[in-house]
């Protein structure tokens, strides 16, 4: 029976949190890396997306100032730091400092949270950050408020990879085919001399010309 791999695609769905303080008043948190059960799929896989996502802010009483977290799909060339640029991003909530109950959830749609690919290279692979950031999570605040952002969503990881798949098995496995040819090469060589001289294959055969 065939050894059965990992399957081609993987579907998983998340909770998590993004947590910290923010530093003059701004934070910024990348997807890739932020969910430690998902990274460890994602070490089986060449690829991952995120095909569902929604966040909303927690309230903190020591908060000094209001707080707002917003989405951006892909990689921001220029951070927004403030409450109004953060607000401005393509999906966003707004929490007041004296707050008491979590902000709205935000439900990113599909469009924006596709974002410039169709898939993104897992375990940082790729030739630059975009090749393997689907979005970004923004914050701003006041100095440095501490923040907690509650994150649902699902990820798909598609392309095996085969972990056992080394630079140093391939050349054992290399090596052991070509004892095999070699073996295979002596057998036909055994069977087409006995054919030639009438005698039986796998018989010993004697020298030509004795």
């Amino acid at each position: 029976m065939p050894r059965r791999g990992l399957p081609t695609t993987v579907r998983s769905g998340f909770k998590g949190i993004y947590t910290g303080s923010l530093t003059a008043g701004a934070a910024n948190q990348t997807f890739t890396g932020a969910f430690g059960r998902l990274a460890n799929i994602g070490d089986n896989f060449m690829e991952y997306r995120c095909t569902s996502l929604k966040f909303r802010l927690h309230p903190n009483a020591a908060l000094t100032g209001a707080q707002a977290v917003g989405f951006a799909s892909g990689v921001e060339t220029t951070n927004p730091t403030t409450l109004e640029t953060v607000l401005e991003t393509e999906c966003s909530a707004l929490l007041a400092a004296k707050s008491t109950v979590p902000s709205s959830w935000v439900r990113v749609p599909k469009a924006a949270l596709r974002g410039p690919r169709e898939w993104y290279m897992a375990n940082g692979g790729g030739s630059s950050q975009s090749d393997a950031q689907q979005f970004e999570i923004h914050l701003a605040g006041t100095g440095t408020d501490a923040y907690l952002v509650e994150v649902e969503g699902v990820c798909e990881f598609r392309s095996p990879v085969n972990q056992t798949d080394t630079p140093q098995l391939r050349e054992l496995r290399a090596a052991e085919l070509a004892i095999r040819a070699r073996a295979a090469a002596e057998r036909k060589r055994g069977e087409l001399l006995a054919v030639l001289q009438g005698t039986t294959p796998g018989a010993p055969v004697a020298p030509c010309g004795k």
